[in-house]
């Protein structure tokens, strides 16, 4: 594994004086870059309810706090009124609130909420050799724009990672069509936290998505794009909870994301599903230690998986 090294972002324009580009700049790293798992300081209470997507009222101890929900999905199953909870402290000058909401209990395990974290996750697998199909490139970088499939569409795809054997130079030269450009992997990351009991011999699915998708079919198409320029594209699936044994589509909620998918795996797009372990220890104070890890593949069904109730 190679030496970690620090993750920098690139600089706009270079030299002194100049402004540091948008959060959503590229930034690149070692594959192996120790990315860290365990969270901030955190406290634990109970779920009170979701208020218009973005807010959580949580019971902790005698205090009734609103949190951040980092999560735009549905969250189906996740966000029971009673249901335990963790929530991270999160500082920062600009934020309007302290805490952020990041796991809760649904049944016998912890389920992850915070849908951000997981490329960091995904990395993280990539670099502990969890999926050997992605094995053997040296940096990886965040952020870089996908090829722009839809020259009418307003809005710029960005990749969550993208795997390489070199610079980041090197990596985005398939933008520009060389055919020279070394072999790199643009990877698609997907968190999903749905889990579905079906009678079968798989009884616990993890299922995408939860809501319909338009972005994420457009996502697709640029990964075919990457595909017909000579690289490597995958869609990784972070399952965010370790209760399940396999990975299916939802077509009930979001037909055209199923066929988009298909589509894409018919054209060379590779699909990769993770399941995570969630460990929730105790500090001297008494405080929630969360860890996360993906370290589990899970069997991906893309034809008709479970049954499903929309």
């Amino acid at each position: 594994m190679p030496a970690a090294v620090r993750t920098r972002r690139s600089r706009a324009g270079g030299g002194r004086g100049r402004p540091a580009p948008p959060p959503a700049a590229a930034s690149r790293a070692a594959v192996g870059d120790p990315a860290s798992t365990r969270l901030p300081d955190a406290i634990a209470g109970t779920l009170l309810g979701r208020r218009k997507r973005f807010f959580v009222d949580v019971q902790a101890g005698a205090a009734r706090l609103v949190a951040h929900c980092p999560n735009t999905g549905r969250l189906t199953g996740c966000a029971t009124v009673g249901a335990r909870v963790v929530l991270a402290r999160r500082d920062g000058a600009h934020r309007a609130l302290r805490w952020t909401w990041i796991l809760v209990r649904h049944g016998r395990a912890w389920v992850a909420v915070e849908s951000a974290t997981a490329p960091r996750l995904v990395q993280a697998a990539i670099a502990a050799g969890r999926v050997p199909a992605l094995a053997g490139f040296t940096q990886v970088h965040r952020e870089l724009e996908l090829p722009r499939v839809d020259r009418h569409a307003t809005v710029q795809h960005r990749c969550d990672l993208t795997l390489a054997p070199g610079d980041r130079e090197a990596a985005r030269a398939l933008l520009r069509r060389r055919a020279d450009a070394p072999r790199s992997a643009w990877i698609e990351v997907k968190a999903t936290t749905w889990r579905i009991d079906a009678p079968g011999p798989v009884r616990r699915w993890a299922c995408f998505p939860d809501a319909p998708t338009e972005r994420g079919v457009r996502q697709l198409a640029a990964l075919v794009e990457v595909v017909r320029r000579g690289q490597r594209a995958a869609v990784v699936f972070a399952v965010m909870r370790g209760d399940v044994d396999a990975f299916a589509l939802a077509d009930v909620i979001d037909p055209a994301y199923a066929a988009a998918l298909r589509r894409a795996v018919a054209a060379g797009v590779e699909v990769y599903a993770l399941a995570a372990r969630i460990r929730v220890g105790r500090g001297r104070d008494g405080s929630p230690r969360p860890h996360i890890v993906l370290d589990r593949v899970l069997p991906v069904q893309l034809q008709r998986g479970p049954t499903i109730t929309p």
